[in-house]
């Protein structure tokens, strides 16, 4: 719950993939320094770690990168992600699961992201909520309380689910994203991931209220993008799988979302990519 009116920012992303030599740490590091400088609760909604081994089907070589060849990867990885997230640790609002996460949970029995969330919890400040757990799919309500309207409470709905399906080249996303929006029921925001693409779009429902009057409400989706690279400099002759696949270059970067909270009970959306 946010107390009084006003303005709060969110950063939204996923697919970082921490862990292959594909990985962008100046694409991360770039966006998540804006996200911090900024203000913004960041968001993570799966893949932080790629987390590919031997007995993954999709292992080569390249897939871990030296310095997390070891015996103890778990440790190794963790040690890693600590490091890559403390310059961010207190505004860090949750992090969610991805497929990469939740193969490696099935190979292992081992929960990275929670095991991360307890790791950053200890050195976050404790003025602050812990970070939240937030799975695979599921829902954020933030609601803001108004003093002007005698204390009265508005709040913004957003379903998240870190995404299904492949590359989409065509559509982006967007045709699969519109038909899991109709499994979902009064949300003002869905947010997917998963497809390294990065778009966003609004559309419109309508309904009766409790007056008989026809009442219209935006709802956005958004896909949120990566900091995989797709294409290597020239000279670097590993092919990522993207590659072979003849996918486009995926986009960097997740997006901002700004929400302003008024005394007359509205919430108004504005997003950034």
């Amino acid at each position: 719950m946010y107390e009084g009116v006003g303005q709060y920012l969110f950063y939204l992303g996923a697919d970082d993939h921490y862990g292959g030599d594909d990985f962008n740490q100046k694409s991360f590091v770039q966006y998540h320094d804006e996200a911090a400088n900024r203000g913004a609760v960041i968001l993570k909604f799966g893949d932080q770690v790629g987390a590919i081994t031997h007995r993954d089907p999709r292992y080569s070589a390249r897939t871990v990168k030296d310095s997390l060849k070891k015996d103890y990867f778990v440790n190794a990885v963790l040690d890693e992600l600590v490091e890559l997230w403390k310059p961010y640790v207190d505004h860090v609002g949750g992090f969610g699961m991805g497929n990469h996460e939740v193969s490696f949970l099935k190979f292992y029995g081992v929960n990275l992201i929670m095991m991360l969330i307890a790791r950053l919890n200890a050195l976050r400040s404790k003025k602050l909520r812990p970070i939240a757990y937030l799975d695979y799919c599921g829902f954020i309500w933030m609601t803001f309380k108004s003093s002007a309207t005698g204390g009265s409470y508005s709040g913004y709905k957003a379903a998240y689910h870190h995404g299904f399906g492949s590359n989409a080249p065509v559509t982006e996303g967007i045709i699969a994203a519109k038909r899991f929006l109709n499994n979902v029921d009064d949300v003002d925001l869905l947010i997917v991931s998963h497809l390294h693409k990065n778009w966003s779009i609004r559309t419109e429902r309508f309904r009766l209220n409790r007056q008989g009057n026809v009442v219209c409400r935006p709802v956005r989706l958004v896909q949120v993008g990566t900091h995989q690279q797709t294409y290597k400099e020239p000279g670097d002759f590993n092919m990522s799988w993207a590659e072979t696949k003849g996918f486009p270059p995926a986009p960097y970067g997740g997006v901002f979302l700004t929400l302003t909270a008024a005394d007359r009970k509205e919430i108004t959306a504005r997003v950034e990519h």
